[in-house]
């Protein structure tokens, strides 16, 4: 509450500001002259300033952490979809055998060159992470080669446990028995945390691994993969997801259930 009442020394009028403390009622009366301001009124402007000050800081810290947090996101956003599309155009041109021309292996040394394997990459750097290879005809020519045939495709991730992860793709022209790694094929990915492969069959059961060339499997190749892909940067681990349906896949062998 504010009024002004005459000052009986100087004629001049003065405020008075009444402020309510609890139950009592408190009357401070603050005499004004030509003087200037008085010592309360400095402090309390000064008080504002620096409230307002401090929320405007506040802002602009604010501002520019969201900024920094969005730029991080685009990046982890841009490699995960290089990543996904390379997969998936790999995936697309998948070779699988005929159902009606596929026989079960009698031994590893005459694996279906055709097959679809998931299996835990046991070699070093892998970290027990998924190891992934299929035949493709979306091979990649390097070193000035002529692009052409069907290639073994191999995604694996690379790099020590107290490291950040690479995504590397193994390219091969020459179907292999067994398939290998060098730890030097290109890197698709960086700073990947984790990628793990979901295997959808006919039934729609999912599975965290496959061989087209076992009987637990049918030897049948799955439908669908559903592929989640983890990129860690300095201040968070940003989870992307995609689902791949294979263009061609061989249902489960009559008779395996």
């Amino acid at each position: 509450m504010l009024s002004f009442r005459h000052d009986s020394m100087t004629g001049m009028p003065s405020k008075s500001r009444h402020f309510q403390i609890g139950t009592h009622a408190v009357e401070m009366t603050i005499a004004k002259n030509a003087a200037g301001f008085t010592l309360l009124e400095v402090l309390l402007a000064v008080f504002i300033f620096s409230i307002v000050m401090v929320t405007v800081f506040g802002s602009f810290h604010l501002l520019f952490s969201d900024t920094a947090a969005v730029q991080e996101h685009l990046q982890a956003y841009e490699s995960a979809q290089t990543c996904f599309a390379r997969i998936m155009a790999d995936l697309a041109a998948i070779q699988i055998t005929d159902k009606f021309i596929y026989k079960p292996p009698e031994s590893r040394d005459a694996a279906d060159p055709y097959r679809l394997v998931c299996e835990k990459n046991n070699s070093a750097g892998g970290g027990d992470s998924p190891k992934l290879r299929f035949a493709s005809i979306a091979h990649l020519p390097l070193s000035g080669r002529t692009a052409g045939g069907i290639a073994e495709i191999i995604y694996y991730l690379d790099g020590k446990e107290s490291e950040k992860k690479v995504l590397r793709r193994a390219d091969n022209h020459v179907l292999e028995p067994s398939a290998e790694t060098s730890g030097h094929d290109p890197i698709l990915c960086r700073n990947v945390k984790s990628i793990r492969f979901v295997f959808l069959d006919q039934d729609r059961a999912e599975h965290e691994a496959w061989n087209s060339d076992e009987e637990e499997f049918g030897f049948a190749t799955p439908k669908t993969i559903r592929i989640t892909l983890e990129i860690e940067n300095e201040t968070r681990v940003h989870p992307f997801e995609t689902t791949v349906m294979l263009p061609v896949w061989r249902l489960k062998k009559e008779g395996v259930l």
